[in-house]
């Protein structure tokens, strides 16, 4: 692999020079926050990585490397990577030295990394462990993709716990399904109503295979309890019901809240027929639910790819219960700390989000659905994708009933800078918004500015 120049950043392979350094380096990084010899440590992944990558003594790796960061033939910065044979990668350690931190060092040395695994087949993930004290290693990896998964107390030092974080390579993959279409949660009462039907279908047809007692009994008392909403009354057990729609105006998605005493919010069902619907949900609900309590709490039989996006959007794992809702199948819940400042995220596709942090995109149309009406000058939004997101203030709201009456008044280059005129903006609006749902609610115009 060619050496990596970012500026002065020169990336190479570590040589039996480097092993002074390294173990220098390791033993000053590390014992603020892990015990044990951290010499040894440092000798054993060096001889690894100079004998062929070969670690004698353990039994789970393939290979073991480690890559140096140099400015001026000044040793900054080093990386040593573990690649594991359940197809995954290891960062053990990545250390910037302290006086030369914020310069970019672990992102370059970071990207060389990745891209280096990127040239192995079937690699699945790269992943570390940070102490939870170390707020800097933190927030860097969070700032690069990675995800929390979760957290372990007194795990390599008494009192200081141990967070494992984690970057799936099949972001881009998921990325791009994101863009193929457009997902709107909005309240049940705001659906057509083959809507409805089609929720107690999808219900019926989901969810008794992993929860004992659902049945049609079940789904009419949850609209029951829908219709009692307007009571707010917490031990009328009253609902809110929410569902995702697609393009094509079909259901993808349900999720009911029941607020609780003390103000938790139950969910359940929380179902989607896709990741792209699973992911609308999951970054709808909190805003729209924040005014009903403090915290979001589900029971779920998840597989891989929803813990995943659980753990991306920031949820918690609390607990499991065995068999509590069916024989032989272990339930999770998982909760979500609502803040009393929460904003809102509206999800936008990647090249609006980039036309956005160019400063060409300043305006942004919605379906003027409640929670969007709901939206006003001063409010602070974050537009979303689902690896990036960015902050903004709204300066201007305009309501429409048309959009032909909001291209007569709108730059449609400021809603679609790529765009050649008003027609092309239209044409792209109307696969994103059914012309039935713009006559029931209107068109929204958002003038914002970006937030640094």
């Amino acid at each position: 692999m060619n050496e990596q120049i970012e500026g002065k950043i020169r990336i190479r392979e570590a040589v039996s020079t480097d092993k002074a350094w390294v173990i220098d380096t390791m033993n000053h990084a590390l014992s603020r926050f892990y015990d044990g010899d951290h010499t040894a440590h440092a000798e054993r992944i060096f001889s690894a990585h100079l004998e062929g990558g070969i670690d004698k003594y353990g039994f789970f790796s393939f290979e073991q490397k480690m890559f140096i960061a140099v400015i001026d033939n000044e040793s900054v910065g080093m990386v040593h990577i573990v690649g594991k044979k359940q197809n995954t990668y290891k960062i053990s350690p990545l250390i910037v030295l302290p006086n030369k931190q914020g310069l970019g060092i672990g992102k370059c040395l970071l990207d060389y990394v990745e891209e280096y695994i990127s040239g192995k087949a079937e690699i699945r993930q790269i992943y570390c462990t940070v102490a939870e004290t170390n707020e800097s290693a933190k927030n860097f990896f969070t700032k690069n993709g990675f995800i929390k998964a979760g957290t372990a107390d007194s795990q390599y030092k008494i009192g200081i716990p141990e967070s494992m974080y984690y970057k799936p390579f099949d972001i881009d993959k998921i990325v791009r399904s994101l863009e193929e279409g457009t997902i709107s949660v909005i309240e049940l009462c705001e659906a057509s109503k083959e809507i409805k039907s089609a929720v107690k279908e999808y219900i019926l047809e989901t969810l008794p295979k992993d929860f004992n007692g659902i049945d049609e009994s079940w789904v009419d008392a949850l609209f029951r309890g829908y219709d009692r909403k307007e009571t707010a009354e917490v031990n009328m057990k009253y609902k809110i019901i929410y569902v995702a729609i697609n393009q094509d105006k079909e259901l993808v998605g349900i999720a009911a809240a029941t607020p609780k005493k003390g103000a938790p919010i139950k969910i359940m069902p929380l179902i989607a027929k896709s990741t792209v619907a699973l992911i609308a949900l999951l970054t709808d609900l909190p805003f729209q639910l924040s005014k009903y309590g403090r915290k979001l709490y589900i029971h779920i039989n998840p597989d891989s790819n929803t813990v995943k996006l659980l753990q991306l959007k920031g949820w918690k794992h609390d607990s499991d219960f065995p068999e509590a809702y069916h024989r032989a199948i272990v339930t999770q819940q998982w909760s979500y700390d609502l803040k009393s400042d929460i904003q809102q995220f509206l999800r936008v596709k990647y090249a609006f989000l980039q036309a956005m942090k160019r400063r060409e995109k300043k305006i942004e149309i919605r379906v003027g659905y409640d929670t969007i009406k709901a939206i006003r000058p001063g409010d602070k939004i974050n537009f979303i994708t689902y690896v990036d997101y960015i902050c903004s203030k709204i300066l201007e709201v305009h309501n429409y009933t048309t959009l032909d009456d909001m291209l007569k008044f709108e730059d449609f280059r400021a809603i679609m800078p790529w765009a050649k005129n008003p027609a092309e903006v239209y044409e792209k609006l109307k696969e994103f918004y059914p012309d039935d749902k713009i006559k029931q609610f209107g068109i929204i115009a958002f003038h914002f500015e970006i937030i640094e």
